[in-house]
């Protein structure tokens, strides 16, 4: 069975994931494929690989917009700032051999000069990750220790996390610095810890911000009880004790629940929608299309060409979109070059049929 370090919070902290998460169907979502882009994105610019423009399609087909190319020239500018290009390994696969045979992950970024260990992951969601005590960044770099066969315990080692659409008062480029003594300290621990949870973790369940991006959650009767248990009050409350004190710690569990039944019903929804495009029928429910967007179906040099002639500025740089174009010039003018991209699938209630489940006869 193949480990993940991106799974590492996950199975680290809930031992069950690890065996429920095999059978589960993979799901995606809007966001993590916007990411995977993203990433594609910045490794082009890193190898000076054709160098994507907005408009562009990354190879998961989503469509490459300018935030993506800004992002990825400011996450340059962070590398050229506090690594540095030279010796840096792109996308690099990495094994965690010395903690489990069979764990295996890809970094984004790792650097060794032969003095100092640089391991960077980039982040493209607007959830705050900190790379302090960070699991999945401690094991990408001991797995770049492996890599580089580091025997130096005292070498330093810097773990940055680069977040470019998640607000941090330090800024989208934090880094946690250690060295790889303490890494490989910690190499023993979670060895002993995963040992553990694949010997006896199968019914060890440890719901939390962990489950967000679980692909076992649909039938994960503790994931599902807790985010239910998380509109419901337990007890008794007297007006005269919500103090301030107490309202802020009330605010705090509800964005708390919020946030768990969000990401269970965004989950569900995923699975509904999965289940209808396979044939199979969810009573009440019904496939509908999100909303669509106007791409260019032309090449970038000639939308520029285009606007020229129409005494208009087409370039971003790049190229501006077609909604943006439209608010420049005429659209009966540019409607030949632009083609509308359907939105993607999207759940929806089918009034009928849930009209018809009330003359459903009981049995």
């Amino acid at each position: 069975m193949i480990l993940r370090p991106s799974a590492a919070y996950r199975f680290l902290t809930c031992p069950a994931s690890i065996s429920r998460e095999k059978d589960a169907p993979q799901t995606t979502s809007e966001a993590a494929e916007q990411g995977t882009a993203a990433h594609w994105v910045c490794e082009s610019i890193l190898n000076s690989i054709k160098l994507p423009i907005p408009g562009d399609l990354a190879p998961n087909g989503v469509e490459v917009d300018s935030d993506m190319i800004n992002a990825g020239y400011d996450y340059l500018n962070y590398i050229k700032d506090n690594i540095g290009f030279e010796n840096m390994e792109v996308e690099r696969q990495l094994s965690m051999s010395l903690i489990y045979d069979d764990m295996k992950g890809t970094a984004d970024l790792i650097r060794y000069d032969g003095e100092v260990l640089d391991v960077l992951d980039y982040k493209y969601g607007y959830r705050t990750v900190d790379p302090l005590y960070n699991p999945q960044l401690e094991l990408y770099g001991i797995g770049a220790i492996e890599h580089y066969n580091i025997k130096d315990l005292k070498t330093p080692v810097r773990l940055h996390i680069y977040q470019p659409r998640a607000y941090h008062p330090a800024g989208p480029g934090r880094v946690y610095e250690t060295t790889v003594g303490d890494l490989l300290t910690k190499a023993m621990l979670y060895k002993m810890m995963i040992e553990q949870a694949l010997s006896n973790g199968e019914n060890r369940y440890q719901t939390g911000d962990h489950c967000t991006f679980c692909a076992a959650r649909p039938n994960c009767s503790a994931y599902i009880t807790a985010c239910l248990n998380a509109v419901d009050f337990v007890g008794n409350l007297n007006e005269a004790e919500i103090n301030n004190d107490y309202l802020a710690v009330i605010i705090n569990n509800l964005q708390i629940g919020q946030k768990r039944i969000e990401s269970m019903l965004t989950n569900l929804e995923e699975t509904a929608i999965a289940k209808i495009q396979s044939g199979e029928l969810v009573s009440g429910y019904r496939l509908g299309s999100g909303r669509g967007s106007k791409v260019w179906n032309i090449d970038a040099d000639q939308v520029i060409a285009i606007g020229a002639m129409l005494d208009a500025d087409f370039s971003k740089p790049g190229t501006i979109t077609p909604t943006q174009a439209s608010k420049m010039v005429d659209d009966a003018v540019i409607k030949h070059y632009i083609t509308n991209k359907p939105g993607s699938a999207k759940l929806i209630k089918d009034d009928q049929s849930i009209a018809r489940l009330a003359f459903k006869p009981l049995k």
